[in-house]
């Protein structure tokens, strides 16, 4: 015979202003002897509470707020009584309210999210020190039963990172800890399932994609109004004379830039439109895009005067045109990406392509900028269009139109690649 082993208690009280509430399970063994009764104790100040041997349960009333208590616990048989088992010491008085401002940031490179929040709005009369996140996995095949849950405490007191987000949709909440217990959660935020990044691969002989929208009346209508127009590319090789888009209308090829090899090195030709006619401009050098991935925007913008096209390379003005009447006075039907429009042998881009993104109605550069982060987002607003968004992301999704507009992309044996900007 001996006295009984300790009881296995729950640690974290209930703190709910001048109460509080322990929770405990037997303990292994009983010494032999039936138990008797448990006994709840602190020193300072100083409680004692006696409960029956069926108890798994104490509630504490009336006691002092904002009162610091540390409660021990053991097990008594006829023999005597067990060690001690301790509680966390707590405070009485109010848990804070939830954390507000919960946000997610996902990053689809890393398949990782960062997610903020601010201090709750009422701190329960205590001070908050800790929060913590709980993400709860749901497979997106079966969207009503969480898979696993993560808990983190955070890493600085408004952000935590949650790595390796792969294969499952996660319900996002934040609580926040004070001395008296855990906050209600946050309002959840969702972090999405997203597919790995990457690009989409011209083999230089015969691959491209096109749309054809033959639904719409004016896929790419462009008109005289501000249009953006842009991607980033690698080049693989300059051999022959690459286009990296081509489009036209009905009749005749009216919007294209091609690398072409003017007799002593690559350049940009770009081909568009005006009032006065077609336009041919050539500009730059291979120097500038041979290596590494590169940005391009073909900026359409007006004023009062003028209607003049600029080209941005890699946030930088490249290059002007000359005529200032640009007029798309037909409508483009069609898009081409890596071939010529009217294919030939001699026009087929090697290399790779990526978050591309066609907008009407807006110049959304108008002077030297910081290459936007990936993945690109729709704008939209008055008068203003997202005509096509392409985030490539993997095989079975590479040639997704995501802009509200969902365009059918005809692909003609391009491949998909992990490499990215």
């Amino acid at each position: 015979m001996s006295v009984p082993s300790k009881p296995n208690v729950y640690p974290q009280p209930l703190v709910e202003y001048d109460r509080i509430t322990f929770w405990w399970l037997p303990p292994e063994s009983d010494g032999g002897q039936p138990i008797q009764s448990y006994v709840l104790e602190c020193q300072t100040p100083s409680i004692t509470v006696t409960c029956g041997p069926e108890q798994k349960e104490a509630f504490l009333p009336n006691l002092s707020p904002f009162t610091q208590y540390s409660f021990s616990i053991k097990a008594v048989n006829v023999i005597g009584g067990s060690e001690l088992a301790f509680f966390d010491t707590v405070t009485t008085g109010y848990r804070p309210d939830p954390p507000t401002s919960v946000s997610v940031s996902q990053d689809l490179y890393t398949s990782s999210s960062i997610v903020t929040w601010s201090a709750p709005s009422y701190d329960g009369g205590s001070p908050v020190f800790d929060y913590v996140l709980r993400a709860s996995a749901f497979n997106v095949n079966n969207a009503s039963v969480p898979a696993k849950d993560i808990f983190l405490s955070a890493e600085t007191p408004f952000q935590t990172t949650l790595f390796n987000l792969e294969d499952y949709d996660y319900k996002v909440e934040v609580q926040a800890i004070n001395s008296c217990g855990y906050s209600q959660s946050s309002p959840p935020v969702w972090i999405y399932n997203v597919q790995r990044p990457g690009s989409i691969v011209f083999n230089g002989s015969s691959s491209y994609f096109a749309i054809e929208d033959a639904t719409n009346p004016s896929p790419f209508a462009l008109s005289t109004t501000d249009f953006t127009f842009e991607m980033f590319f690698k080049l693989s090789s300059l051999e022959d004379n690459p286009f990296l888009f081509s489009s036209s209308t009905s009749t005749a090829e009216v919007f294209s830039l091609q690398l072409q090899n003017t007799g002593s090195e690559y350049q940009f030709v770009l081909t568009y439109p005006s009032a006065s006619g077609t336009q041919v401009e050539v500009f730059g050098s291979e120097d500038d895009v041979i290596g590494g991935w590169h940005h391009i925007a073909i900026v359409g913008e007006t004023s009062l005067t003028n209607r003049f096209i600029n080209i941005y390379l890699d946030g930088t003005l490249y290059h002007t045109t000359t005529s200032t009447s640009y007029s798309f006075t037909q409508t483009l039907q069609n898009i081409t990406f890596g071939q010529r429009t009217t294919p030939t042998s001699t026009t087929n881009l090697q290399g790779f392509m990526t978050n591309i993104r066609f907008v009407t109605g807006l110049a959304v550069y108008i002077s030297n900028f910081v290459i936007p982060q990936v993945p690109l987002g729709i704008i939209n607003g008055s008068g203003i269009q997202t005509e096509l968004l392409m985030n490539v992301t993997d095989s079975g999704t590479k040639l997704l139109d995501s802009s509200d507009l969902n365009r059918e992309i005809t692909d003609f044996g391009t491949n998909f690649s992990l490499q990215h900007p």
